[in-house]
């Protein structure tokens, strides 16, 4: 063994025993290692862990009255308390049994029971809306937009996160030894919650949790202090009395200064969330939001918000400000308050009054979507918002709430008769802010009607030049629509524009021509059909935008306009068919695969291998963290193999050598110290005494020579008992960082028994050889290495680029004229009909450069006279260098969302269902070619799988399988061999 390290040397019988001491009879509990830690001087040292917890529980306090800042019910900073108190006495709890790490495993469960009593009521005893109410808090917009409703799902999130903060934050500074990290950890969420709180009460606020985490930092000092063995009780309180003196007049004085507006200058303004871009809304499942019942005729416009800001700097319209300080609480018996956002008189409704019911289903949040003019909104508590004429409820609206509006209908005569010229006012100057009128636009006005004859007039003259020039096409997303692009809508013959633009180009229009206007969004109703119940349905997909303008006199009206549909492929031939009408559903739209020759390839190709060698790296990873635990385990066995064939002193050292390696891994005491030095690392323990002693005289002492069979078991015995008791003692996080931890293996107790770890100095001489050969000397090694980096890095930039812009196509071939005639297709299926669109084909040629198909068809799949669906074929190009990856590229361009590889009778296809279209692809073996279905989102997916189930086994000749085929091939027999 090493002179050095098992030198002995008298220790001072005294050692220092924090935590639980030894009992009367002077024995001592295996359990009282858990309160041990050493500091770098190899000091006995301990944390009280009670004020350790004391500390991380008024940091997170002050973490929490941050947090609950943010929501706008004052019972959020009590929930966060109250999660912070579970967090904290479940931590002390644990360190009073023999497992503190398996009972602080049971905060956050803890926590997700008091969060499940907090939303009983709202649940209705049904613990299975518990994660929806998350997953709804989550969905609305997060805590981005101050302040928040406190609806269910952030009362759970809430008191899980405190609890989880104060456990972690005082398991990690008891840990540790480190008891200003009960302090550190709270802080940063104490930082980030200042960042997105509100500027209303920002000052109160920041007082509090500076007054919480000081008296954390005091407590967690106090408790430095007591580790390192200074002071005393009545220290200890003079030190708290100076501290909370400090404390309270540093609070004195920031309030006195926020009060004279030296160091928090009153907001003013800022306390208003200034206009910002409409976010895009993320798909949503098909799914009843809310069910409508009202009288025929009605406006069919159920408004839940507006746009009613241009920012001229942004070319984009933008959400209204938001101010809470602008809502006004409904009455109870609902009547709409006449007063506007400035606080002048509303023009009272006009026309005849209606009313409508409406019944909450699975729509979440406050809003509350009114129509038309609204009188009154009754049955359920609301607010109102004067400047977006907007209601939301007072707290989450739960499923089968309902409610009732009164609106009063627009008379048209009055809005042709509204004044040619508005007075000048401040509250309606906004919404007439615009951008200087284009020239396409102004040459277009010239024909409008003057304004003497009404602005009324002079817009929709003006609209309905804009509607027929328009062409909507696709989804209705916010984008940007600069005065450029308005123009080109407004004013140029075909073009094509989503129905946001269109919208969003109508209201620049509009105060182009001198009427107030914004973008009103909601739903629209036109065209469903009432259940039995006489109710319509609401669903996502029935999300829409439309024109409102302010008429003087009648206030803001929704003014409805429908612009013109791309055109189908191919309307049907009336000879051919006639009375059929051809569908105007953006979903039957012919879908033409293309190369690929952007950057774009290149992203999709490493997310592809990423995916793919994902496992593979997080497996070599696995590995390489946790090898050295499997090393510790085979190094214990060949020790043991070792020191069984050499003697019993032997098996004493490698007993103890265990022991001491396993200390050093978790971070107690230091390979130099001897056995008899190293008891003053730990606390006081009978048996720990007993194997120094044994080891000091076995090794260097009288038994050195006369160590005898029953020494090494006792040796052992004591080192394994010792072994597992440190172990139990530590947390889970530590027990796992030293499994995986490196330290005994490159630096063990002693190097004179096996370590299974190489040594350094034959690498580093094989290093020095392979310098010399090639000039390598005096940092040249270095460069050399940096340069070959930079060239690698480039070299794999080049080849990621040019990659990506490699075409997936490398050669093309002629169209093959059996393509023509093959696959056959039937003139009929069942009760549908399919015809040929040639209209349609012309897709294909004309873009065949960039196709990755030579030719392709298109057949209209008729159900009556509804055209339902479309049939496309087309041949796979011959040079296509990988089939899969051309294959997995087109899947993913066909709209959004993923395909689903799934069976259809007796055959595989890829399926996908989007709320306005269904599709479906099948391919040929051997990929040579394809068949896709496009179908409505009104055919049933069973009337769909019907279709391609007819069409394949009408292609397979499987006469069983087809349905009211006239022209079927004849099966072949199976025992003549011919066709039967």
């Amino acid at each position: 063994m090493s002179t050095q390290q098992m030198n002995p040397e008298t220790s001072d019988p005294r050692v220092a025993a924090p935590g639980v001491p030894p009992d009367e009879a002077g024995t001592h509990e295996p359990a009282d290692l858990r309160d041990a830690s050493i500091d770098e001087g190899g000091a006995t040292a301990a944390l009280n862990p009670v004020a350790t917890t004391v500390a991380a529980f008024l940091a997170t306090a002050g973490a929490g009255w941050v947090v609950g800042g943010v929501f706008a019910s004052g019972f959020a900073r009590l929930t966060a308390l109250a999660g912070a108190l579970i967090g904290a006495a479940l931590v002390v709890l644990s360190y009073r049994t023999r497992r503190p790490g398996t009972v602080q495993l049971l905060v956050v469960p803890a926590a997700l029971v008091a969060g499940a009593l907090l939303v009983w009521s709202d649940a209705d005893g049904d613990l299975g809306e518990l994660p929806g109410f998350v997953v709804e808090a989550l969905r609305s917009g997060g805590l981005s937009t101050p302040p928040v409703p406190f609806d269910p799902g952030w009362r759970i999130v809430v008191v899980v996160l405190a609890a989880a903060l104060v456990a972690s934050a005082a398991s990690l500074a008891i840990g540790s030894a480190r008891p200003r990290l009960a302090v550190a950890v709270p802080l940063v969420v104490v930082v980030g919650g200042m960042l997105v709180h509100p500027d209303r009460g920002e000052t109160v606020t920041a007082l509090v949790a500076l007054v919480l985490v000081l008296a954390g930092l005091a407590v967690s000092y106090g408790v430095q202090l007591g580790r390192e063995g200074a002071g005393s009780s009545r220290f200890e309180l003079r030190r708290l009395a100076r501290g909370g003196t400090v404390v309270l007049v540093l609070v004195v004085g920031l309030a006195g200064l926020s009060q004279v507006g030296f160091l928090f200058p009153a907001t003013g303004d800022d306390q208003v969330i200034p206009p910002r871009r409409p976010g895009v809304p993320p798909a949503q499942e098909s799914r009843v939001l809310f069910t409508v019942k009202e009288p025929k005729g009605s406006d069919h416009v159920w408004r839940t918000g507006v746009l009613d800001v241009y920012g001229t700097d942004e070319n984009a319209w933008l959400t209204p400000p938001y101010d809470p300080d602008r809502f006004v609480d409904l009455p109870e018996s609902g009547a709409v308050p006449r007063a506007t956002a400035s606080g002048g008189a509303a023009p009272a409704p006009t026309g005849e009054t209606q009313q409508a019911r409406v019944t909450v289903g699975d729509a979440g949040g406050r809003a509350l979507p009114v129509t038309g003019a609204p009188v009154s909104v009754a049955g359920t508590p609301a607010e109102y918002d004067p400047r977006t004429q907007t209601f939301q409820a007072t707290s989450r609206l739960a499923a089968g709430t309902s409610y009732t509006v009164a609106s009063a209908s627009v008379d048209p005569e009055r809005l042709a008769q509204a004044p040619a010229t508005l007075p000048g006012s401040e509250e309606l100057a906004p919404f007439l802010e615009a951008p200087p009128v284009p020239p396409l636009v102004q040459q277009l006005l010239l024909g409008a009607p003057p304004a003497t004859e009404g602005l009324h007039a002079r817009l929709e003259w003006a609209r309905t030049k804009l509607y027929e020039n328009v062409v909507a096409q696709g989804a209705g997303r916010p984008v940007d629509v600069s005065p450029d692009r308005a123009q080109q809508i407004i004013a140029v013959k075909g073009t094509k524009a989503t129905p946001y633009e269109i919208t969003a180009a109508d209201a620049l229009l509009a105060r182009w021509v001198g009427i107030p206007s914004r973008i009103g969004y909601g739903y629209y109703t036109a065209g469903q059909k009432p259940d039995q119940q006489g109710e319509i349905a609401i669903r996502p997909e029935h999300g829409a935008t439309w024109l409102e303008a302010y008429y003087e006199g009648v206030g803001w009206v929704p003014v409805l306009k429908t612009a013109t549909r791309t055109p189908p492929p191919e309307e049907a031939p009336k000879s051919e068919r006639p009375g059929v009408t051809a569908s105007e559903d953006r979903a039957l739209l012919v879908y033409v695969p293309v190369r690929v020759q952007t950057v774009r390839l290149a992203y999709e190709v490493v997310g592809y291998w990423l995916l793919v060698t994902l496992p593979w790296v997080l497996g070599v990873l696995v590995v390489w963290m946790w090898y050295p635990a499997v090393l510790k385990v085979l190094r214990r066995g060949r020790r043991r193999r070792w020191a069984h064939a050499r003697g019993y002193r032997e098996r004493i050292a490698v007993a103890y050598a265990d022991l001491r390696d396993v200390a050093n891994d978790f971070g107690v005491g230091h390979p130099t110290q001897t056995p008899i030095q190293f008891l003053d690392a730990v606390q006081a323990d009978p048996e720990h005494r007993e194997l120094a002693w044994l080891v000091t005289r076995a090794l260097w002492g009288d038994l050195a020579r006369d160590a005898r069979i029953d020494d090494a078991e006792a040796a052992e015995d004591l080192a394994r008992s010792l072994r597992k008791r440190l172990a139990r003692a530590q947390t889970p996080i530590l027990r796992i960082f030293a499994g995986i931890s490196r330290v005994s293996l490159r630096d063990p107790y002693t190097p004179e028994i096996p370590n299974l770890w190489w040594r350094r100095r034959p690498l580093r001489a094989a290093a020095a050889a392979l310098r010399w050969p090639f000039g390598l000397l005096r940092g040249g090694f270095r460069r050399t290495a940096t340069a070959g980096a930079a060239g690698v890095v480039v070299v794999g930039m080049f080849l990621f680029f040019a990659g990506g812009c490699t075409n997936v196509l490398v050669s093309g071939g002629p169209p093959d004229p059996e393509r023509a005639t093959e696959p056959r297709v039937p003139e009929k299926i069942q009760e549908f009909v399919l015809l040929r669109s040639p209209t349609a084909e012309q897709a294909y040629d004309d873009l065949a450069r960039e196709s990755l198909v030579t030719d392709g068809r298109v057949y209209e799949i008729y159900q009556g006279a509804t055209r339902q669906a479309l049939l496309q074929i087309a041949w796979l190009k011959s040079g296509i260098d990988d089939p899969d990856e051309a294959k997995r590229h087109m899947l993913a361009a066909i709209e959004t969302g993923e395909f689903v590889f799934t069976r259809i009778g007796e055959e595989r296809a890829y399926v996908k269902q989007l709320p306005d279209a269904k599709f479906v692809v099948w391919f040929s073996p051997g990929d040579r070619y394809y068949q896709m279905f496009v179908a409505r989102k009104d055919l049933e997916m069973v009337d769909l799988e019907r279709i391609v189930k007819g069409l394949l086994a009408f292609q397979r000749a499987d006469r069983h399988q087809i349905v009211n085929v006239p022209d079927a091939p004849a099966q072949p027999d199976p025992l003549l061999g011919s066709a039967g």
